[in-house]
């Protein structure tokens, strides 16, 4: 089979899957906004100001404590909420990037077999990248839970 037969059938797949995944995925991820309070949290920052938001967002990726003691509440609100969605959703995300991973290697394989240096690169370096956002996902979760226990410190005063 050529490479544009595999690369057309392939992305047929892939569009169909993608359309599956978003006609049944937005039910499910609104499900999972609902339940872990991420809802919550985002009325409760609608009204803060642009600048205690990306405060919040950067406590939380890096796992800091706020300066700021009034956002800490929020920054551990925003933490549990964002965990509780990152614990829903682990294994999926593992199945999925192991998939894209598998899926890009594919791709990387026929670009090895054409010769064609550029494509399989490009390939390769895509199926590393996915497989290894599972982990980069991992030491996101452990920042994120420092960042909830330095900010619970703080806003509790301990």
């Amino acid at each position: 089979m050529s490479a544009l037969l595999f690369g057309l059938a392939t992305a047929a797949v892939g569009l169909a899957a993608v359309a599956i995944g978003r006609l049944f995925g937005r039910r499910l991820w609104r499900r999972q906004r609902v339940e872990s309070g991420w809802e919550d949290w985002r009325r409760s920052a609608a009204a803060l100001p642009l600048r205690d938001r990306i405060a919040l967002y950067w406590a939380n990726s890096t796992g800091r404590a706020l300066t700021d003691p009034r956002l800490a509440a929020l920054a551990v609100q925003r933490g549990e909420s964002g965990r509780a969605i990152m614990d829903a959703s682990r294994r999926r995300m593992v199945w999925t990037f192991a998939a894209l991973a598998v899926f890009w290697a594919a791709f990387a394989v026929v670009g090895a077999f054409e010769l064609n240096i550029l494509q399989t690169a490009t390939y390769a370096v895509l199926a590393v990248a996915s497989a290894a956002t599972p982990v980069l996902l991992k030491v996101d979760r452990r920042w994120l839970q420092r960042s909830i226990d330095a900010n619970r410190d703080r806003a509790t005063g301990a």
